[in-house]
């Protein structure tokens, strides 16, 4: 029986966890705040712990960016693969909307 406690408490994830997983990430607001952390740096004086905390939260950032386009990029992959897929699948199968009997256009008076 100890054994499947512990199985079961490895499966299940810590409520802090969950939250992070359940928040949507936001990419345009994620870039406008490295863009202030940038634009923060380039003040003529800037407080030492303050900006160790601003590249903290700008190399988060970058990581969850980074992230958030290998996930859009692999998500169009999948599509164009759908797409190819499907278009695969019904090559011969039924005619071409470009495709017009000329036959239809012949009028006899």
């Amino acid at each position: 029986m100890p054994k499947e406690v512990k199985n079961k408490s490895k499966s299940q994830k810590p409520k802090s966890q969950n939250a992070v997983a359940d928040t949507k990430f936001d990419f345009k607001t994620a870039i406008k705040a490295l863009e202030e952390i940038n634009k923060w740096f380039q003040q003529p004086d800037i407080d030492l712990d303050e900006g160790l905390e601003k590249l903290k939260k700008g190399k988060e950032l970058i990581a969850k960016c980074e992230a958030h386009l290998v996930e859009a990029e692999n998500e169009f992959e999948r599509i164009r693969d759908d797409f190819e897929d499907d278009s695969n699948a019904t090559e011969g199968v039924r005619e071409s909307p470009h495709e017009i009997d000329d036959s239809l256009f012949d009028f006899e008076e």
